[in-house]
Order: C-alpha cells, then sequence, then structure tokens
C-alpha cells in the first residue's frame, strides 16, 4: 500500500503532469470509462466572453447514453477571473430548463492544450439519444469587463452535426444568436 501512495505521489509531481484538476466533487463514479461522441476540433478563432454572453453549439448525438463531460479550449482568461459552466438540452434557450449543468469547480485542465473538460456530477448526468438534437451552452461567470475568456471557434462551418450560437443577455439562451459559418471548438464524452 504504502509503494502504490508513493508511486501515486511521484505520478503527480513530476513536471510532465501537465492535467491539474481544478475541483474534486465529480468523480467518475458509475462511468470509469467514456467514448468521445461528437467533436470539432478547428480553431482559428476566438470570441472573448464575460458574464454577458453565452456561446454554444448544436449537436446530432452518435452514441445513445449519459453525457460525461464537454471539452472546450480556450486561450484563458484575458484579465481578471471567473468560472466556466456548462449546460446540455434539447433547445436553444437552456436559461431555466436543461437536462444537465456541470459544476463550475469541476473541471479538468490541461494546461497543454489549454483545453477544459467540464464535468457533469455523477447523479444528474444528461441522457442523450444517438440521432437526436442537442444544445451546449457554454457561460463565464466573471461579470466585470476585464473577466473575459477567450473561448476558440473556428469560422467556417464544417461541423455538419450542428450550429455555432451566441447568445445575449439571459445567461444559456441562445434562441437569437445562431451565427452561419461558425461552429465552436468541443468534444462530448459519454460513459460506456
Amino acid at each position: 500500500m504504502m509503494t502504490l501512495i508513493l508511486a501515486i505521489l511521484l505520478f503527480i509531481s513530476s513536471p510532465s503532469y501537465a492535467m491539474e484538476m481544478i475541483g474534486f466533487g465529480a468523480a467518475a463514479g458509475g462511468c470509469a470509462t467514456q467514448s468521445t461522441d461528437q467533436s470539432f476540433t478547428s480553431a482559428n478563432s476566438a470570441a472573448g466572453m464575460n458574464g454577458d454572453l453565452t456561446l454554444g453549439q448544436s449537436i446530432t448525438a452518435g452514441i445513445t447514453g449519459s453525457v460525461y463531460s464537454i471539452t472546450v479550449r480556450g486561450l484563458g482568461w484575458v484579465g481578471g477571473a471567473g468560472q466556466l459552466v456548462a449546460r446540455f438540452g434539447t433547445t436553444a434557450n437552456l436559461s431555466s430548463s436543461y437536462l444537465g449543468e456541470t459544476i463550475a469547480q469541476d473541471i479538468i485542465f490541461d494546461e497543454d492544450t489549454h483545453t477544459y473538460e467540464l464535468l457533469f456530477p455523477e447523479g444528474s448526468r444528461p441522457s442523450q439519444t444517438s440521432s437526436g438534437t442537442y444544445y451546449i451552452t457554454v457561460i463565464n461567470t466573471g461579470q466585470d469587463t476585464e473577466d473575459v475568456f477567450d473561448l476558440l471557434i473556428h469560422d467556417t462551418g464544417t461541423y455538419a452535426g450542428g450550429v455555432h450560437y451566441q447568445g445575449g443577455v439571459t445567461p444559456h439562451d441562445m434562441t437569437d444568436g445562431e451565427v452561419t459559418g461558425y461552429d465552436m471548438r468541443f468534444i462530448t464524452k459519454v460513459c460506456d
């Protein structure tokens, strides 16, 4: 037992250990392995967002199951601070009705790739059905003008399973914000 603890400590303290768990509330429980369902990983521009801008994407699910996480890629906070929160649901307006919401502290950040994996809590993971249309929203909880997070997007709109949205005043509401020709950089994972 002591050897195992020592091996884990050595791994975590290793300089090559690039992942940082920002929070510890969401364990993999019941979801020890996951499969990538939908992804769009091209990016050539960024959209700066603070508390008054929702960025999102509609997707077409390829796997039936419980959604484990949504990963986005960003350049980070330009200044100030905030937290990323994602919602998952069946309409472009996820301001009050949605299937699942990530907890702001439960993020796995990879500093090498600048990816932020937003985890859905065990026991309240949203379910999706193959071929169903779903919506992802991401907000930055920072309310000040300097609390800007740059989220990566792509300006050629080549993800065939949905479209990019940029919402306005109400957080998680994208009903008037379809942006033709753009897609958000994202990955969804589903529990195996």
